[in-house]
């Protein structure tokens, strides 16, 4: 399935730049071998410049399972990195959210030390044993739900895949108090 529609400002304007057919959907990051593939198309759109990929992962393969155990120490490494990082803006009485919560890596250790922060793990595939109490798991699409009382909104290598940019964009403003923060971190390992 391709997308007929740049992710951040609807323009129907996408150039294609570069398509590898067949194109592995998983390699080396699920448990059992996956030999799904998928026509990985990337370009741009000539009304914002955008650079996105312009093929689309059906959800059910993409978040099936869990891949992030399976990568490993890498990812894990950075995902510490952002714990430290975004920890630094946190205070107490606060509620943060995490989109993308998975195994639950990043948030665990952040209410481990911030007992009087309302976490919310958010995930397609809440992958964790909750043994907190100041975390609360939220299954499915964030977009679905309804807040307005979010102090910070957080996401680590979830960004790339926002189907819409802007309508996600809009969404987090609307869930976040005034003077709330977003905070995304992505980057290829």
């Amino acid at each position: 399935m391709k997308s007929l529609k740049c992710r951040f400002c609807n323009s129907e304007k996408l150039i294609s730049k570069i398509l590898i057919n067949d194109f592995p959907l998983a390699p080396r990051s699920t448990k059992l071998p996956r030999f799904d593939s998928f026509d990985f198309d990337i370009g741009f759109c000539e009304n914002c410049f955008l650079i996105q990929q312009l093929s689309v992962v059906a959800p059910e393969i993409l978040y099936e399972e869990f891949k992030n155990d399976v990568i490993g120490e890498k990812l894990n490494n950075q995902k510490i990195s952002f714990s430290k990082y975004i920890s630094q803006f946190l205070n107490n009485q606060m509620s943060v959210l995490e989109m993308g919560s998975g195994n639950g890596f990043i948030i665990k250790q952040l209410a481990e030390s911030n007992n009087s922060i309302k976490f919310i793990a958010n995930d397609y595939n809440l992958n964790f044993e909750n043994i907190y109490s100041n975390i609360t798991k939220l299954d499915g699409d964030i977009h679905e739900y309804e807040f307005n009382e979010i102090d910070v909104f957080f996401s680590s290598h979830v960004f790339e895949h926002i189907e819409n940019v802007r309508h996600h964009l809009k969404k987090i403003k609307s869930i976040l108090k005034d003077g709330g923060a977003l905070y995304i971190s992505n980057s290829f390992i």
